[in-house]
């Protein structure tokens, strides 16, 4: 058992890039991500994220190389989508500063605090660079994304660029509309992609190797699958998949050719009989094609799907 204290919901499971599990989670009214370091079953760390008013809900969360957590979900007691960056004791950049030479008699160097971030200098003796090592310690940054009494973050997905940078898609109910927000390293910037119809529901977020945003994302009002992509000066969107009943959750990744595939679970009607099934979009650069992947006899309101 990870978490018995008290019942979870909105459950989302990384690996970085160790194989080291984080999980993040919905606590009641609270915000909690668990992780384990060791790769030992027991030895997992609990982190309260956020525990002021209703939060926790609608959970994403996208990993960096270093196994920092980036975190999205709703404060339920003021329409908010919240931000958390959660520091999980483990080093997250290294930049070389200057070549030393010769190193191999050399001190260790030095190590200050800046609040609850260590900076180190060392030299090191393999590469022969100088180097400057930052780390924070176990924790959690948290930051309001967008609000203002709008009813936003209701469903979200959050990924992130080559510079580390985060990039969400989430709905916003107040307007019906999907909605996409960047950060740039120092504040949000935040704009509308689709509006038309009652659009945005079960975003999912990928980021290609130009760091362009691609989201699947579904029209609730008439039961599209639909897909936007930014091409560097605007959004171009695509309806993928017309359905007579629902689509209930999306996943897009991006292959090794740039190309999007797209995950999505529907529950379908067509000729008098109701399919409950798991399809698979992509492109081969000028069409999209659709598959079954599988198929379940029974009714189901939601998924969680991961490509």
């Amino acid at each position: 058992d990870i978490d018995t204290s008290s019942s979870t919901n909105a459950i989302r499971l990384e690996l970085d890039s160790n194989d080291r599990p984080r999980i993040a989670y919905g606590s009641v009214d609270d915000a909690r991500l668990a992780y384990n370091n060791s790769g030992e079953g027991d030895e997992w760390v609990k982190i309260d994220v956020e525990t002021d008013n209703d939060v926790g809900s609608y959970m994403s969360m996208a990993l960096d190389g270093d196994g920092t957590a980036y975190m999205t979900h709703r404060d339920e007691t003021n329409d908010e989508l919240r931000h958390s960056v959660v520091y999980t004791n483990t080093v997250w950049r290294t930049d070389a500063l200057a070549g030393t030479g010769d190193v191999s008699s050399s001190s260790p160097g030095s190590s200050i605090f800046v609040g609850d971030t260590m900076h180190v200098i060392h030299a090191n003796a393999t590469s022969g660079m100088l180097e400057h090592i930052t780390q924070h310690s176990e924790g959690a940054v948290a930051s309001v994304v967008d609000g203002e009494g709008f009813n936003v973050g209701l469903y979200t997905s959050v990924a992130l660029d080559s510079s580390g940078h985060q990039h969400i898609a989430y709905y916003n109910s107040s307007a019906s509309s999907l909605v996409y927000a960047k950060q740039d390293g120092t504040s949000w910037s935040v704009e509308e992609v689709d509006n038309t119809a009652s659009v945005g529901y079960y975003p999912s977020i990928a980021i290609d190797g130009d760091d362009l945003p691609h989201i699947a994302y579904v029209d609730e009002s008439y039961d599209y699958l639909k897909y936007a992509h930014y091409n560097g000066t605007g959004w171009e969107i695509t309806i993928i998949d017309d359905l007579y009943y629902n689509v209930f959750d999306t996943s897009i990744a991006i292959n090794s050719t740039g190309r999007p595939q797209i995950a999505y679970s529907i529950s379908n009607y067509s000729s008098g009989t109701y399919e409950y099934a798991v399809r698979y979009a992509s492109h081969d650069g000028t069409d999209w094609s659709i598959e079954t992947a599988m198929t379940r006899a029974s009714y189901y309101t939601q998924s969680s799907l991961d490509l």
